[in-house]
């Protein structure tokens, strides 16, 4: 059986926890928000290069 320990020390763990939650939270948010932009950037650049490719087909044809 494991010892039990004193009250003082359980709230200490919880508040541990609490605050380790609450940055795994923000980190899961701010992430988030990341990938929301870096998808953004990825269609703006791929937009540019199918731009680029069909500039470079209308010298090509001339």
């Amino acid at each position: 059986m494991l010892p039990i320990p004193p009250l003082e020390v359980q709230c200490e763990i919880v508040q541990i926890l609490d605050d380790f939650t609450e940055a795994t939270e923000n980190l899961k948010k701010e992430l988030e928000v990341e990938m929301v932009e870096l998808k953004h950037r990825s269609v703006a650049i791929r937009e540019a290069f199918n731009q680029i490719n069909r500039y470079q087909r209308c010298i090509d044809m001339e």
